[in-house]
This record gives structure tokens, sequence and C-alpha cells, in this order.
């Protein structure tokens, strides 16, 4: 039975000129402004605690005149990067006689849209306050997009916006969620639940079809008998073969698992996908060097159609989900919640 073999690599490259076909790393520093207005709600302080699908990433960036991508990392260490920041900024309102908070940062990632011209942060965490004992109560949940216009929209600019809009969110709710007092480690394992999934622990996966996102986290296709045509307009058909040799086509599937190499079904096209640290990207953002889905599959299947043949063109990109129909930034990766295309 064939295999797909994806391994987690991490790469830390130094920055290379933009004008290369190539991807590159962008350094995100932040700045060490103090503007904080006074909380309603006194704080004594905030720790950054972490459960991120990749802390050496906050995003990938599709050049939209060109193939090239790069990816945005921080200046130091995920978590020291946002405690310095937040230390620096927001130290002039804390109060000894306030309430500690936790944020445990579940995901802070950037993309941009097609055109270039706007940026978006996503930012999802917890936030917990201190009740006693080295133990905290759950008070909020955040999970919001920030759009910043203007091609020349910095980076850093809209990761300061996500932290301040994270700390209006904290600075006037004291309301627990639950009754439950966790520890630190608590906190940061019950965020991290939703990485316990076969399909980012195991290293191998089974040759097939997944008929379903749930299908895909657990490693465990439905349909193993399959085969790939294109149809006239040279869109993917995905088709079950059957114990007499005919074919069943199986519309829509989420994905596919063949020639060792992984592939989430969009549009009536494959996109090539790969596990990275405790994410699923897609490949096109992984720098060639070290992109380990090559597409030699979706190469041989479009060897007649040069239009396509390229499954890293940009022309190829695809956009996260999102319900204004007119603010959709480049799909970089897989909700590993949801299945759906996101950043």
């Amino acid at each position: 039975m064939n295999k797909c073999i994806i391994i987690a690599l991490f790469c830390f490259v130094t920055h290379k000129s933009s004008a290369q076909e190539n991807n590159t790393d962008t350094i995100i520093s932040l700045s060490s402004s103090t503007a904080a207005q006074t909380p309603a709600i006194p704080i004594a302080g905030i720790k950054i605690a972490t459960a991120l699908p990749d802390t050496t990433t906050v995003g990938y960036i599709g050049q939209p005149d060109r193939n090239a991508t790069f990816r945005l990392i921080p200046a130091t260490t995920f978590t020291n990067w946002l405690q310095t920041f937040v230390d620096s900024k927001y130290k002039n309102v804390f109060n000894n006689t306030g309430r500690q908070l936790v944020w445990v940062i579940k995901n802070l990632s950037i993309s941009k849209d097609t055109t270039g011209n706007n940026t978006f942060i996503r930012l999802k965490a917890d936030v917990a306050s201190s009740v006693s004992n080295e133990k905290y109560l759950l008070t909020s949940t955040v999970d919001t997009v920030i759009i910043t216009q203007g091609s020349k929209a910095k980076y850093a600019l809209a990761v300061e916006e996500a932290i301040q809009a994270l700390f209006n969110v904290s600075a006037n709710n004291n309301s627990p969620l639950s009754t439950n007092p966790l520890t630190l480690n608590d906190l940061i394992a019950k965020a991290q639940e939703v990485y316990h999934v076969p399909i980012l622990k195991d290293s191998t996966y089974k040759r097939g079809i997944y008929s379903t996102f749930e299908e895909f986290k657990n490693n465990s296709p439905s349909i193993t008998n399959m085969i790939v045509k294109l149809d006239n307009k040279g869109s993917s058909r995905v088709y079950q073969m059957l114990a007499d040799s005919s074919f069943k086509e199986i519309s829509n599937p989420w994905g596919i698992c063949i020639a060792a190499e992984q592939y989430v079904y969009t549009d009536g096209e494959l996109t090539p996908i790969e596990k990275s640290a405790n994410s699923i990207v897609i490949s096109r953002f992984q720098k060639p060097e070290v992109r380990r889905n090559q597409a030699i599959y979706y190469r041989n299947l479009m060897s007649n159609n040069e239009n396509n043949a390229n499954p890293y063109d940009r022309r190829h990109n695809k956009k996260a989900k999102r319900k204004a129909k007119n603010q959709q930034p480049i799909a970089t990766s897989i909700d590993i919640e949801t299945g759906e295309l996101t950043f």
C-alpha cells in the first residue's frame, strides 16, 4: 500500500533580495512605544503564553506580480517577541492592585489579498484572569480578523493593532466563562488539544480519497481505490475505482493522498499541501529547498495543459473563506478545526 510521508521541517534563513524568484524570510520587529489608555478594570500585568501551530512563522505573503512568496517571522522567539512588546506598551497603565492576566495566543497570522493592497491579520486568543494560588479563570475568547489598507501597510503595525484589540477586550471584561480554575500549564494544554489529531501526529498516511475533513484529520480515507482525470475544461475529477473496474465520480471530496503527495480539492483543482510543525500549509508558500510536496503527480496529470502545469504559480492562489466577499485574503493554510482554507 502506498504511503504519504510528511516530515515537519523548520527553516531559518536570512532575508534575501525581494527581486529574486525565491521564497524569502522577512523579520517583523515591534515598536516599544507606550500609548495605552488606563483600562476600566485594573490590570497588574499580562503574561504571554503560546499555543500556536507554528511559533516560527507569522504568515506567508504572495507577491501579486510574481510567483515569489516570502515568510514573515518574529524578530526573536515568539513568546519573547510579544512579551517584550506588551510589557513596554502597557507598563504605564499596569496597576499592582489589579488582576494578573494570561493571554494564550492560539493564532497570529498575516496574509494579503491578490492585489497586494490589503493586509489581513488574524488573532485568536484566550484571556484568563488570576484568582488564587497561581490559577486562572477564562474570561474571554477572541477570534478576529483586522484589515489594514494600502500596499505599503506595515506588518508590525498590523500586529500592534491586533494586540491593542485584544487589550481592549481584556481591559473591559472580568466575568468568568467557567468556574473551574486552571493553572497556566492547564490553559496551554487545553488550547493545544486541537492539535491532538492523527494527521499531525502520524508520519505516514494512506493513499486514498478523503471524502470529508474528518477523514483527513483522522488519517482515515474512506476510499482507497482511486484515480483522477481531467475533464474537457481542464478541471480535475476524482473517481473511485469499483470492483468491476468501472469508475464512480466522487463529487467535492475534501482531498486526496496519491503518489506520496497530499492535495486539498477546491474549485475543481488539486492544491498541494503539507505538514509544517502543527499546521497544514499550502505547499506554494514553502521555500522550494525545503518543500516536501513537489507535486509530481499534479505535474504529470497536467502534462498536456501548459497553462496549469505549475501548481505554485500565483494564478493558483486560493482565497480564505470570509463573509465579506470583497475582502478575501490569500489562503496559505488549512484551519485544523474546520478544514477550511485560511491564513
